[in-house]
């Protein structure tokens, strides 16, 4: 079977098809032997949509991960791993400064937020490897 996803690794810096949500959908239906018109069913969304949320150009609506836990019976740990990959999988995010934030940590998370598309790969993972020791 050919691979069907580009490489993702920071070194190519090339964008894979599919989303961590799209690429753990693709998991579950390959594990459970169904097309994505049986998961889209159960999920309550056309196969369209699911395909456009695999690809990350639609979000993905909260009603999705459980409705496809239940469809397929994904244990605890399955559904938590879906969580985490629509996470992954979210086109913004907010930094939530929290209520003893002072200027200097809004300078912070402002430079972050204008700075973050112009980084090079590099960058970003020297400030993941600090980020990862807190």
């Amino acid at each position: 079977m050919a691979n069907d996803k580009a490489d993702t690794s920071p070194q190519h810096g090339s964008p894979s098809k599919w989303t961590p949500f799209g690429e753990k959908l693709r998991a579950i239906r390959r594990e459970k032997g169904v097309l994505l018109i049986d998961m889209a069913q159960k999920a309550g969304v056309s196969p369209g949509f699911l395909s456009l949320m695999e690809t990350g150009k639609k979000p993905i609506p909260e009603r999705i991960i459980p409705a496809i836990a239940a469809g397929f019976d994904l244990g605890p740990k399955k559904t938590a791993e879906l969580h985490e990959a629509a996470r992954l999988s979210a086109k913004d995010y907010k930094i939530h400064l929290g209520p003893t934030a002072n200027q200097f940590d809004r300078k912070v998370a402002l430079a972050l937020q204008t700075g973050f598309a112009k980084m090079t790969t590099k960058k970003k993972a020297k400030i993941l490897k600090l980020l990862e020791e807190v």
